[in-house]
């Protein structure tokens, strides 16, 4: 699509919203509007990923990772910025690092590595202490970790937003969960 075509539908679409936001506060009625089709991955493009995992888990990271795909859809189209915007890519990135910790705690089980505690941080370093994950990749897995605690666990932390108006840190987790999940497949 040419930007000015783009440029045009994107005003359109964002006068639309603005319609169906005053009438859903004025009338208290839901708008509704169906959510695009095909957007959201169904169960069976999303299992795959997941081979070594029983059927109870992947069904629960495809749930995680379709709330994922409105998430990133929401990311990308509407332009959240100061402190909501920030706080909803904490709020985003918080279910990409939920199937990282799923994956590390299920994948420890499976190979049956005992951890410290029954904690992402355990989960991370018993998988690291057994040369499954790289210490770069433990590194990124524990400063991910760190930001998700940052809200919920320190109230003098706020998430900040990134100058170039870009989710950088739901990105950067989309980005570990793919090298996770190619790590714990390749040593499965």
């Amino acid at each position: 699509m040419e930007y000015r075509a783009f440029c045009k539908v994107r005003d359109e679409f964002q006068d639309h919203a603005k319609t169906l936001t005053d009438a859903w506060q004025e009338t208290g009625k839901a708008v509704n509007a169906r959510f695009p089709r095909g957007y959201i991955r169904t169960y069976g493009e999303l299992r795959p990923r997941w081979p070594y995992l029983d059927e109870a888990h992947q069904t629960l990271l495809c749930q995680m990772v379709q709330l994922c795909d409105v998430n990133r859809w929401n990311l990308h189209l509407w332009d959240l910025s100061g402190t909501a915007g920030a706080a909803y890519v904490w709020y985003a990135t918080i279910p990409v690092i939920a199937v990282m910790e799923v994956l590390c705690r299920e994948f420890a089980k499976i190979k049956s590595l005992k951890s410290q505690q029954n904690n992402f941080f355990s989960y991370i370093e018993v998988l690291k202490a057994n040369k499954i994950l790289t210490d770069k990749l433990s590194d990124e897995l524990h400063r991910l970790r760190k930001y998700r605690n940052t809200v919920h666990l320190d109230a003098a932390k706020t998430p900040t937003i990134e100058g170039n108006g870009l989710p950088e840190e739901w990105n950067k987790a989309c980005h570990a969960l793919q090298e996770l999940e190619q790590t714990l497949k390749q040593n499965s």
